[in-house]
């Protein structure tokens, strides 16, 4: 049988946005013992689960480019990954990179089924907004 570590690792994480949405998607399978806290500026996320090192425990932390909503972002849970909605403070904003970081981290990719850009913004179904929201929760909010 195969041991767990005490050593953490990153997951990978994907994202994306449109005018008024951050999406993050972190590739953790069957998350437990999970601890998700942010601010208007930050995301943190600690857990266990599988990931591209299979079972460990994860974590990471962001350090957003621009301020978001805290109390009105959410993230749910799936089988396979963690998914994040993520509003952004000032809507019609594209985001040139999500983190205050000029350089990306290695576990951060970028989500091009999630990335609208300002042309695409008139072209999307009104009904995919009640999509995205649906299932989502609130975080630990530590602002």
């Amino acid at each position: 049988m195969a041991e767990t570590s005490n050593r953490s690792f990153s997951p990978f994480v994907y994202w994306g946005q449109d005018s008024e949405n951050i999406f993050l998607k972190v590739e953790i399978g069957t998350a437990t013992d999970l601890d998700v806290q942010w601010t208007d500026n930050d995301l943190q996320l600690s857990c266990h689960g599988y990931g591209s090192r299979g079972k460990h425990q994860y974590q990471f932390f962001l350090q957003f480019l621009n301020p978001i909503v805290s109390k009105e972002s959410s993230y749910k849970v799936t089988e396979k990954s963690i998914e994040f909605r993520i509003v952004k403070q000032t809507y019609h904003d594209v985001w040139p990179r999500l983190t205050v970081e000029q350089l990306k981290p290695p576990w951060l990719k970028i989500d091009f089924d999630k990335l609208v850009d300002e042309d695409d913004e008139d072209e999307i179904d009104e009904g995919l907004d009640d999509q995205v929201k649906g299932g989502y929760r609130t975080g630990k909010n530590t602002s």
